[in-house]
């Protein structure tokens, strides 16, 4: 490996350049003007690099804050990825990779173009070269993958599909040999699925079209994580992370493969949206609208029939029709299950890469209210997972929480 340091090229081994740290300083002011706060930042980047960092992962690299100036202790390439991160959250578009080559951009895009494909018994290493000539970029094969998996570049494959996406006929020609086409270092390498399932992109979305204030980002971002096939890092404690550091931006950190899907995911919601000009809304907080809530199947069947007493809400407005929409309907349905981890302290290290998980149900509360109400379901949701914070009387007693464990409660 490799890495510059006093306007100098240092070689030296992979292993050398994974264990050595350096410090770089980011100036925070341009971001602390658009509306991210200092700890939202911190929080992104740990969670948002590969890291390791030693407030998450006891090793690593470390993050502090002065005034508004980060100062960052990490190897050369996290260092890399922070200052990448850094910069497309102050200047992104709809979608903006963090530190990423430009010719990804134009891989992505050949990948969603329209094409033909007939091979029929074709080694890989011939589907390679076929690829990289009608591409214009190199296409390659991940060899030291492949031998773990006992896959050779003289495999066979087929495949005859005419005008269909190329990033599509790719999937349908290498899934018999479970293998990924994925952008990376400027090429793109056709790996084993198990490979490319620890190459984590992280991208910023500018979602201004489609959210107005928190409770719309929250409810973008479960949406996301249902409609697509993750995994996710707060569902299964595995896979990507998505934050929504302010109403109007989303950062995703996920596999190539769920990031297409974000994409589509998007595209197809844009799309289907009723323009509204600013004059047609109704006031943001009054605006009758449907959130989809995946909760503990524990909670959400007790929430079905305890939510209108949990939060404020004009009673004689139950029931209401207002622009085809039933004010406070609520619909509870079954969801997917999720895999947790059975100890929340818990986090998987080079040691104890395995954690015990369990299965636990989920169900889905579907319920249509006005705007500022959703506000305070969220609120109240978040209440019952966390309970309340202590708090100290000026006596020095404490008081609460009412924390629930095992069993939800209601009082």
């Amino acid at each position: 490996g490799w890495f510059v340091e006093d306007e100098m090229i240092h070689i030296t081994t992979q292993l050398g350049v994974s264990e050595t740290l350096i410090q770089r300083s980011h100036p925070l002011e341009g971001l602390l003007k658009q509306g991210y706060d200092k700890k939202t930042l911190k929080r992104l980047i740990q969670e948002m690099t590969s890291g390791p960092w030693f407030d998450i992962d006891q090793e690593g690299g470390e993050l502090n804050l002065l005034s508004e100036t980060l100062l960052v202790r990490q190897t050369h390439s996290v260092q890399r990825e922070v200052a990448g991160l850094l910069s497309a959250l102050e200047n992104h578009g709809r979608e903006t990779f963090s530190y990423d080559p430009a010719v990804h951009s134009l891989m992505r895009s050949r990948l969603q173009q329209k094409t033909s494909m007939d091979f029929e018994d074709v080694s890989l290493a011939d589907v390679a070269e076929v690829l990289s000539k009608q591409l214009g970029f190199e296409v390659r094969l991940d060899e030291s993958e492949f031998s773990n998996e006992g896959i050779s570049v003289d495999d066979k494959v087929s495949l005859s599909i005419k005008n269909r996406k190329l990033d599509s006929l790719l999937k349908l020609l290498l899934k018999p040999l479970s293998l990924a086409a994925i952008p990376t270092d400027g090429m793109l390498l056709i790996t084993t699925e198990i490979a490319a399932s620890e190459y984590l992109k992280t991208v910023v979305y500018d979602v201004s079209d489609l959210c107005r204030d928190e409770s719309e980002a929250h409810a973008l971002l479960v949406t996301i994580q249902e409609q697509t096939s993750g995994p996710w890092w707060d569902l299964e404690k595995e896979g990507g992370d998505i934050v929504a550091p302010k109403p109007d931006t989303l950062v995703i950190r996920q596999t190539e493969e769920t990031l297409t899907e974000v994409r589509e995911f998007l595209e197809s919601y844009r799309e289907i949206r009723t323009p509204e000009t600013a004059a047609q809304r109704p006031t943001l907080g009054e605006e009758v609208v449907t959130v989809y809530y995946k909760l503990d199947t524990e909670i959400a069947e007790q929430l079905n029939s305890k939510i209108w007493e949990l939060v404020s809400i004009d009673q004689e407005e139950l029931w209401k029709v207002e622009n085809g929409f039933q004010i406070g309907k609520v619909v509870l349905l079954p969801s997917t299950a999720i895999l947790r981890v059975k100890d929340e302290k818990a986090r998987p290290s080079k040691e104890n890469p395995e954690v015990e998980k369990i299965l636990v149900p989920q169900s889905t509360l579907i319920i249509t209210h006005r705007r500022r109400v959703h506000h305070e379901i969220y609120k109240a949701i978040e209440r019952i997972k966390k309970g309340d914070k202590l708090v100290t009387t000026p006596s020095g007693q404490s008081i609460g929480p009412y924390q629930f464990r095992g069993a939800v409660c209601f009082f």
